[in-house]
């Protein structure tokens, strides 16, 4: 058997050929070839899918995590409404998605919602996706006088939650004038800060149950109860509140008004009570004792300075009117 260099000769008659030079390769070369074409082509796949995988390796992550979820309930598969291709929307910045897979009780944020979820009860794993709009809310189908929803955000809950799921949801306020989140919501200072909820947009709004902790401006809103819907923060504005609570009935007048000089105040209460004024922020400026029945007091404004002020009359300790004065 003739060897060309390394190589053994294996080709068919080669040791009659042992003095003849040929270009003829032999099987060990083709097959040389074959096997380094083959890794190229190997290496050129892998280096594609390398690629590739880098690039679905997070919603393939997601994907995974509902999978888990769904094995440990499967009764709640049919539940699932939620795009897993868009589990972390984000749609010209009008609305950020945050959502977790929830197996054991505990509080869990949802940073980028402005929410945290407080579980208490988990008979079965938890999918809850909480959607934060930066819109306005559709408004209400029958107008209050005394609240008016946010102009800038609201929520939605979904999710699949089990029967016996139970947690509280604590959603954010931020309305000082520095930051854009809320600072549309307090006009005046006697306002307060409530929250709404619906099942969906075509249920009527309703001001649900809520601890308030932190100050007027800036806090947080919990709700005893978390359901899937729609949430809304709001302004309450308890001035509107009696202004139409006791309209067609004269406990409160004040004229003239505006007014630059003396202001008189005509008032009926069926007990004795007092009367106070307040200045925009609050502060009290003016307070006097008065007696039941009808009758009325005069108070010189030349001494304070323009802006608005709150004329408030109490029956006993009961704040039963309001009325806004304007000094020009």
């Amino acid at each position: 058997m003739h060897r060309f260099d390394t190589f053994t000769d294996l080709r068919v008659n080669s040791g009659d050929r042992q003095g003849e030079i040929t270009l003829w390769p032999s099987f060990t070369d083709i097959m040389t070839v074959v096997l380094m074409i083959f890794m190229l082509t190997m290496v050129v796949v892998i280096i594609k899918n390398t690629t590739l995988g880098q690039a679905l390796m997070y919603s393939e992550g997601q994907r995974r995590q509902i999978q888990d979820l769904l094995q440990t309930g499967e009764k709640d598969r049919a539940e699932l409404k939620i795009s897993m291709a868009d589990l972390e929307e984000k749609t010209a910045d009008a609305t950020v998605d945050n959502y977790k897979v929830i197996k054991t009780t505990g509080t869990y944020a949802f940073d980028k919602a402005y929410f945290t979820a407080i579980v208490s009860n988990l008979p079965d794993s938890a999918f809850l996706r909480i959607e934060h709009n930066w819109v306005a809310p559709d408004g209400f189908k029958t107008p209050h006088p005394s609240y008016t929803l946010s102009p800038n955000r609201y929520y939605k809950v979904d999710g699949i939650l089990s029967d016996g799921f139970l947690a509280k949801g604590k959603f954010s306020y931020n309305a000082t004038p520095s930051t854009q989140l809320d600072h549309e919501l307090l006009i005046n200072t006697t306002d307060s800060i409530v929250i709404f909820f619906r099942e969906n947009s075509s249920r009527e709004w309703r001001r649900t149950k809520f601890t308030k902790t932190g100050n007027a401006y800036v806090g947080f809103l919990t709700v005893d109860t978390l359901y899937k819907g729609e949430y809304a923060l709001a302004t309450y504005s308890w001035i509107s509140s009696l202004e139409s609570n006791t309209e067609g009935t004269m406990h409160l007048n004040v004229y003239p008004n505006p007014t630059d000089s003396q202001v008189t105040i005509e008032y009926e209460i069926k007990k004795t009570g007092k009367i106070e004024i307040t200045n925009s922020m609050g502060k009290i400026i003016y307070i006097q004792n008065i007696s039941k029945g009808n009758n009325k007091i005069v108070w010189d404004s030349r001494t304070h300075i323009k802006g608005e002020y709150f004329v408030t009359v109490y029956e006993g300790k009961e704040k039963i009117s309001v009325k806004k004065l304007v000094l020009q």
